[in-house]
């Protein structure tokens, strides 16, 4: 019996993509789903914090499965690449994504070596085109998306912590007008997650400062389901 035709978007590893070190778990999983002819209601993709997320404890849906194609440490540029492979040719009712907080890494000088730091309207600038693709595309394939928002980070041993969340506030607005053009949903993870700042993340939700824990994603979940809601769906 042969098998399946399938895109697999192959290594990125000269670009040292953190997206690899996932590439032949999802591309056999993907197998798996197009060849059982598996219908599937919602798929998550992003980076850790999508990953991270068990969701079977916080959603079922009797409409297909709940598939998650989170890969910790992704960015934007190399989830642009495989989102086709690891999201579009699984032909699911809707997408959840969630990318863009490693991107914002970029400026921090803990992380990157000084040659390498981008400025803040760099990578807002990259963050938001790269989005911005996504969503078209999925508009042209006729793929219900959801957009959610970068999630606030109370990073307080770096210098650019402040820095950081203000971009993220920036182009959180950039997405929810992305979302407006492309006719996507939004789900504004931010304003739930923050302190009184409206920029940092607040005590409570996270145990590293960036990753949400059980209590941050309940706040999560909560908010995806009343934006499916508004829209008619349910999860």
């Amino acid at each position: 019996m042969s098998r399946v035709d399938m895109i697999k978007p192959g290594l990125f590893s000269p670009l040292q993509a953190a997206a690899d070190q996932r590439r032949m778990e999802y591309d056999c999983k993907n197998e798996c789903l197009i060849a059982e002819k598996t219908p599937i209601d919602y798929l998550f993709i992003g980076d850790s914090i999508i990953n991270l997320w068990e969701l079977g404890a916080f959603f079922s849906s009797a409409k297909g499965a709940m598939i998650n194609r989170g890969a910790g440490g992704d960015t934007c540029m190399f989830l642009n690449k495989r989102l086709e492979a690891d999201a579009l040719q699984l032909k699911p009712n809707h997408i959840v994504m969630l990318i863009g907080v490693n991107d914002l890494f970029k400026m921090d000088p803990a992380y990157v070596q000084k040659r390498d730091l981008w400025a803040p309207e760099e990578i807002e600038e990259h963050v938001v085109q790269n989005i911005g693709e996504m969503a078209e595309r999925c508009k042209q394939r006729g793929q219900s998306l959801v957009l959610c928002s970068i999630l606030p980070t109370n990073r307080t041993q770096s210098e650019v912590n402040g820095i950081r969340n203000e971009c993220i506030v920036r182009i959180n607005a950039k997405l929810r007008e992305t979302a407006a053009t492309y006719g996507c949903m939004y789900a504004d993870f931010h304003r739930h997650m923050t302190a009184e700042d409206g920029l940092t993340l607040r005590d409570g939700l996270s145990d590293d400062e960036l990753h949400p824990h059980a209590e941050g994603y309940r706040l999560m979940a909560s908010e995806l389901r009343e934006t499916l809601r508004v829209h008619g769906y349910t999860i």
